[in-house]
């Protein structure tokens, strides 16, 4: 069974957006909880951003990949990494 062109794009933006909301919701609630999660342990509120910082450059960081590697070995469509990396 063929799948048409129209139905796969929207299967990838679907998917693509899914994951891209599932990444900004989970920043969110760690953002959000971080002040009581602080004040549970007992921490300094100097410690309270750095889990968000270190999560977000660690949800960035293989977006960037793709990109690199298409440059870097000339690739016409690496676009299937990016959704592998993510």
């Amino acid at each position: 069974m063929e799948v048409s062109y129209k139905r796969r794009a929207a299967i990838i933006i679907t998917t693509v957006a899914g994951v891209n909301f599932l990444n900004v919701m989970g920043f969110r609630i760690l953002t959000v909880a971080l002040p009581t999660i602080v004040e549970g342990l007992g921490l300094s509120t100097e410690l309270l951003l750095w889990p968000a910082l270190i999560y977000a450059c660690a949800v960035a960081a293989p977006s960037s990949s793709p990109a690199y590697l298409r440059i870097l070995l000339a690739a016409e469509s690496l676009s299937w990494l990016g959704a592998c990396c993510t």
